[in-house]
Order: structure tokens, then C-alpha cells, then sequence
């Protein structure tokens, strides 16, 4: 042998960048707090937003869901899209929507980030961040996915949001019966 010690480098290299031995000089990840889920939440946020219906019907009203609430719903009512452990985070005026995206065998992490706002009595949905893995999802994807989502959120003409905000784990809507 009359390299030892560039082969011994060499294999102590490729384990560094394989993983197979703790780098000390490698950052670790501050993983985002985990968001409990249950059925009596998603539960709660069902009665919240048949009572605010029924509210909005007679005048105006305004709705609060938690982060535990929007993922819980989520994972109890959507349960036939190809996600796995779903996530909503309400912080810093945001809403951050992540989950594994499996699709025909394939997974990769999908991270959206929305900053919602009003806007002449409509909601507005602006995308500051979509992704699937390491790539953006191409602009007209994420404009028919704000658009549906905007429909879907308000789906009456006959109603329009007066105010919407995220704050500390909630976001808060109020609606008003246009005239």
C-alpha cells in the first residue's frame, strides 16, 4: 500500500458526503412545530363555519380557525387527495399549507405560503412561495389554484369579506351580506 493516507482521506470524504458519519460543520433544519390533529377539531371548525352561514345570512359575522382546526379538516374531510400529513400554519400575517404530494408512486414535499388580503369586498390570495420538492410551480398553476381556492372560500355573490387576518395560529374572516 503506498497511499494509506489518501485513501483513508478519501473514504473518511465520501462518508462526510454520503452521511455516514456526523458532519459537526452541517446545520440542522429548526423543524416548524407540529399542529395536533383530531376529529372533535375538524368537527369544531365544521360547526364554525355552518354557524357562521347561518350568521352571515342575517347580517354579517365573523369566523376564527385555528391551525389545529384547518389541518384537522384537512386530514378528516379531504382524505382522498394524494397527501400525507398535512400541515396548516398561521403565523406572521401568512397561511403555510405543507404535505407530502404523492402522485403515481412519486413523493416530494409541497410547501405553499399565501398572504390573504381584501380587496373591494373580495378575497385576495396572493402566492408568495409554491413548491413541489426543490421546484416552483409554473405561474398559471399557482393562478388557477389562488383562483380556485378563492372561489371555493367565497362562493356566494351575494357575500363579500369585510376583513381577513392571520394571527398567532388563527385566522380570523368576517363576512357581510352585500345589499
Amino acid at each position: 500500500m503506498r497511499y494509506p493516507l489518501l485513501a483513508l482521506t478519501l473514504l473518511l470524504l465520501a462518508s462526510l458526503a454520503c452521511g455516514g458519519l456526523p458532519n459537526p460543520l452541517a446545520s440542522k433544519p429548526t423543524p416548524l412545530p407540529t399542529v395536533p390533529v383530531s376529529e372533535e377539531a375538524a368537527q369544531r371548525a365544521e360547526m364554525k363555519l355552518q354557524a357562521a352561514a347561518t350568521q352571515v345570512a342575517d347580517g354579517s359575522t365573523e369566523i376564527a380557525l385555528t391551525e389545529e382546526e384547518l389541518t384537522s379538516l384537512i386530514v378528516y374531510r379531504l382524505g382522498d387527495l394524494p397527501l400525507e400529513n398535512p400541515v396548516v400554519f398561521l403565523r406572521d400575517g401568512r397561511i403555510r399549507a405543507e404535505a407530502k404530494l404523492s402522485i403515481e408512486g412519486l413523493s416530494q414535499q409541497a410547501v405553499i405560503v399565501i398572504q390573504p388580503s381584501v380587496s373591494n369586498g373580495a378575497l385576495q390570495l396572493t402566492v408568495e412561495e409554491a413548491k413541489v420538492g426543490f421546484l416552483s410551480m409554473p405561474q398559471d398553476v399557482v393562478d388557477r389554484l389562488t383562483t380556485e381556492l378563492e372561489n371555493v372560500i367565497t362562493n356566494s355573490q351575494t357575500v363579500s369579506v369585510e376583513d381577513v387576518r392571520v394571527e398567532d395560529g388563527t385566522l380570523y374572516v368576517r363576512l357581510r351580506v352585500q345589499k
